[in-house]
């Protein structure tokens, strides 16, 4: 484990200029690559004395500490993750009324099967046998709703509570670095974040949340302490912020989210396609999903408008974390006639299937996206953040809506994120697998999508300006510095 460098743990780090002082607290490795990479933390230093501290398990950590602002890494307890997991799955299901995909979590933990169109009654009622039969011995999802409601829920939330100490190494660095504000990308769900709050507060300094991704804070648990400030994507998250976490309005600020300030530079300027060809492009999505099927139901639908298009194929690009799935999902190009692989994925040097520090290695280079994206004729996949890109760089989009038979729904009933994305001009949901053809032909053929029509609608999910996410983030850090001081 890393301390500061030249530093007892009882010494701070050396104010050098009048500056105010920031530290930044990377919990993941995505986390390097949206933050680090993308120039936030550089803005932000023309401004302030930056300091960064990282979990030291971190994949990325060699990239982190060649950076001038590196100041340590800090450890958390297993058993204290262990506790903390615990509790923010026993606070999912206490607030699941909120969240209708804090449910479809829970369902996802207690392995509930997938009942995809014309089972039958017959059979549907013998796979919820058989999935109850299983559940008596999962004990891992049993515990939540067992220890979660009534009395005995506010007991053990009670207990874990108090057990939680906070990761020494973390109050260390902390307060040796005798920050203005600390700041922490989160998914409002790692152990650290709430380490950072709950140190912070008995420290008397400023806490600011960078929320990082869509669907954070609707589908993973409720902040149990909350930062003083929270920067979320647009209204929708603030609106979740304060309807799900319990913020208040004046902590909640609309920042939108580092890596999409690229989709809105030169939207109509001619960008270098990465294909010699015309494609479609095929999304993966972390969650299981069957996406093999639906690439041949695409390839069908080629074969019949007979390549339409001329030269027309699918570039599928897997998701590069994609979790485990109950059918096969390897992509094998002697399979399929019109489906490529997308040449990023694979490049990618961590391997299908390897672990999950393993996987998160491979972070995408962002610049990557615009291209991928603008130059596809139409974009489809299931349910996954990609689409909502696609749709901010004005294609047309087939969400995959479906169950697919075998995993847990992955519908719009639990995925609340997307609520209202059919208002976005060109972008629609196929709720079957027989609908995927026709709305893919009403996809090729859509009229162009003026910008103006895409932002009325896209504006409520992703605040954007004409001022960078960076300036945008120092603005705001400004004035809670400035409100800390009195000024």
């Amino acid at each position: 484990m890393s301390v500061l460098p030249g530093y007892e743990s009882s010494d701070a780090i050396p104010l050098l200029t009048p500056k105010g002082r920031i530290l930044f607290v990377l919990a993941e490795d995505n986390y390097i690559r949206n933050y680090l990479r993308s120039g936030v933390v550089e803005e932000l230093s023309t401004a302030y004395d930056i300091s960064l501290i990282i979990d030291e398990r971190l994949g990325l950590r060699d990239e982190a500490e060649k950076s001038r602002w590196f100041r340590g890494t800090y450890q958390i307890a297993k058993t204290s993750e262990e506790k903390h997991l615990l509790l923010s799955q026993l606070l999912m299901w206490r607030n699941r009324k909120k969240s209708r995909t804090f449910l479809y979590r829970w369902l996802r933990i207690a392995r509930w099967p997938a009942f995809a169109p014309g089972l039958g009654r017959h059979r549907t009622v013998l796979r919820y046998a058989r999935w109850l039969a299983g559940l008596l011995r999962n004990w891992e999802a049993l515990r939540i709703p067992l220890l979660g409601s009534g009395v005995l829920g506010l007991l053990c939330i009670g207990y874990l509570k108090k057990a939680l100490a906070v990761s020494p190494d973390l109050a260390r660095l902390i307060t040796a670095s005798d920050a203005d504000v600390v700041i922490f990308p989160s998914s409002a769900y790692e152990a650290a974040g709430v380490d950072v709050v709950r140190i912070c507060r008995a420290a008397n300094i400023a806490s600011l949340a960078l929320i990082d991704n869509w669907d954070n804070l609707s589908s993973k648990t409720v902040f149990w302490s909350r930062p003083d400030f929270i920067g979320v994507w647009g209204e929708q998250t603030a609106l979740q912020a304060i309807q799900i976490h319990g913020f208040r309005r004046d902590q909640v600020e609309l920042l939108g989210t580092p890596r999409f300030d690229q989709y809105f530079d030169n939207r109509r300027g001619a960008i270098t396609s990465h294909y010699p060809f015309p494609y479609i492009l095929f999304v993966g999505s972390a969650m299981p999903f069957d996406e093999l099927s639906a690439l041949k139901i695409l390839e069908d639908s080629i074969r019949e408008a007979r390549g339409q298009p001329a030269g027309l194929k699918v570039v599928y690009r897997p998701h590069p974390w994609q979790q485990k799935r109950a059918v096969p999902a390897d992509f094998d190009p002697a399979d399929f006639d019109f489906t490529v692989l997308d040449t990023q994925i694979d490049s990618r040097e961590s391997p299908h299937g390897s672990g999950d520090r393993e996987r998160m290695l491979f972070q995408p280079d962002l610049a990557y996206y615009p291209s991928l994206l603008r130059n596809a004729l139409c974009v489809t996949g299931p349910l996954t953040t990609m689409l909502f890109e696609a749709a901010l760089c004005l294609r047309p989009v087939v969400a995959l809506a479906y169950s697919d038979g075998h995993h847990s729904n992955t519908s719009q009933r639990y995925f609340s994120h997307f609520a209202g994305l059919e208002n976005v001009p060109g972008f629609s949901f196929a709720e079957s697998p027989a609908e995927i053809a026709p709305a893919i032909h009403a996809a090729l053929t859509h009229p162009r999508i003026e910008p103006k029509d895409s932002d009325a609608v896209t504006a409520g999910y992703l605040f954007r300006s004409d001022t960078s996410y960076p300036k945008r983030l120092k603005q705001f850090v400004d004035s809670v510095i400035a409100a800390k001081h009195g000024h």
